[in-house]
Order: structure tokens, then C-alpha cells, then sequence
């Protein structure tokens, strides 16, 4: 049986709630429509305070070339 591993927000939907899966993830599972699963749902995240640390970053930096120009 294939795992898959999917973080993304609940939906609502008519009545009903949603998670969707993106369609590549589901490929590589070997998922179709209609087919059967098992889910374990974890909400939230543990601690959001310092998710992104390990993320390189660089100061934002803006400058108006070529055919740019600011819009009112």
C-alpha cells in the first residue's frame, strides 16, 4: 500500500469538509478518484514561531528598469 504525505488547509465543501490532494502527490501514490483510503488528520502546527529559519532569505530590493513603471 503507498503512503502519501500531505500538508495543505480543510475546504468546505456543500456540506461537508475537503482536504485536497495535489494531483502529482496522488500520481506517485498510485490514488484515483474513487478509491479507497485511510487518513490521519494531525491539526496545526506545533510552534510556527521560527518555522521558516532555516530558509535562506535576502533583502528585499526594488528598482525601476526597463519598461516599469508605477501604477496609480
Amino acid at each position: 500500500m503507498a503512503q502519501l504525505q500531505v500538508a495543505g488547509r480543510i475546504h468546505r465543501v456543500g456540506n461537508g469538509l475537503a482536504l485536497l490532494i495535489p494531483v502529482r502527490e496522488a500520481r506517485k501514490a498510485g490514488l484515483a478518484a474513487g478509491d479507497p483510503v485511510d487518513a490521519v488528520i494531525t491539526p496545526g502546527v506545533d510552534d510556527a514561531f521560527g518555522l521558516l529559519k532555516d530558509l535562506p532569505y535576502s533583502a528585499f530590493d526594488r528598482r525601476k528598469e526597463g519598461l516599469w513603471r508605477e501604477r496609480i
